[in-house]
Formats: C-alpha cells, structure tokens, sequence
C-alpha cells in the first residue's frame, strides 16, 4: 500500500523540479493536486508521479508525454489527467500480508469498514463452517471477485438465519441454508457505488 507519494518536473532541457508528499487516507476518492509555483515558461517539460510503500518502494508511476512549457488557463500550465499504473508486489519467501480493514454492520449507516484496532481478523476456518439450517451459520464460501473499472467487489456464500426471501418462491423470507451474494463498492462508505 502507497503511503506517500513524488512529483517530479522535468524540463527538455535539464531542469528539474521535485515535491513530496502523503498519500490521502485509505479509500479517498479525492484527486492528488500541487501546484508549482515560479516554474519558466518555454521549452517542454514532463511531469512523472510515483507513489510508494513505506519502504520506498515504487509501488506505482505514471509520466505525462512532453508538454510545452506554456500556461494553459489563467497563466497556470493544467496538466491533462495520465495514468498511473501499479506496480505488482514481488512475493518472497518472507512476504507477509497484515490485517488493515474488515467489512462490518452498523444499524445506521449499514456497511461499513472497520480498521485497525477497531477491528480484528477473523478467526473462523473451514472447519467451522456449518450446513445446519437451524440458528445463524456460515455453511460455505463461494467467488470473491474484483473490478477494478468501477471500482468495486463482489462476493458470495451459503448460510442459514439470513431471512431473505427465495427468488421465484413466494412464501416469505427464508432462514434456512441460502446462496446469497453482495456488490460493494470498495469507496467509503462501502455502498457508495
């Protein structure tokens, strides 16, 4: 995970110009903006972003094309959104992963992610899954899957105590063992999307 992040300029012709600064909190939908002041105007320059870990690892970058080095609005050079691609994590035989965030249940505000110390990593496992219709058990897993366009994730199970109602049934809701599946944004809060 990005913690901080570096903007650098660089002119065509040699000058360079740096800024760092703090990545915004987890899930923020918020857009990264610096502006330089002072900079000369002529020539082209880039402009690369790189975020990293906090280790320095470059964890993602992206670079503009060559830009002239002239003001676009307002005597201010804006320039055009680039893409930032990610860089994948070279797993070693001393990887690890560590628990940030779980989804939880609030009675108002429904979905919601718990970090830590609120919250803690499960400890259930396979063996703890239960079929039984009778009470509230999780009787089994199913897909998890991610898309990272919009961006959201989805998931689904099989447990008992959900009292949903059947699809094509219409006698209720049903407490008995139910394949049930969810989509949430991965915003916050969750349902955002």
């Amino acid at each position: 995970m990005a913690t901080h992040y570096g903007i650098t300029i660089t002119y065509d012709d040699g000058p360079t110009y740096t800024y760092e600064g703090q990545m915004p909190p987890l899930h923020s939908t918020d857009p990264i903006v610096h502006t330089f002041s002072d900079l000369p105007a002529g020539g082209s320059l880039t402009v690369l972003f790189c975020c990293y870990a906090v280790t320095n690892w470059v964890a993602g970058k992206g670079q503009t094309e060559s830009i002239l080095a002239q003001p676009t609005q307002d005597g201010t050079l804006v320039v055009p959104p680039f893409a930032i691609k990610n860089n994948l994590v070279p797993l070693t035989s001393t990887s690890t992963y560590n628990f940030s965030e779980k989804l939880g249940l609030d009675s108002n505000q429904g979905r919601i992610l718990l970090n830590v110390p609120n919250a803690s990593p499960p400890t259930a496992t396979v063996s703890d899954l239960n079929l039984s219709n009778v009470g509230t058990n999780l009787g089994a897993l199913g897909g998890f899957g991610i898309n990272e366009l919009v961006p959201a994730f989805a998931y689904l199970w099989e447990a008992s105590g959900q009292n949903v109602p059947r699809y094509g049934i219409k006698d209720g809701n049903y407490s008995g063992q139910l394949w049930t599946f969810q989509s949430l944004s991965d915003k916050t809060p969750p349902r955002a999307g």
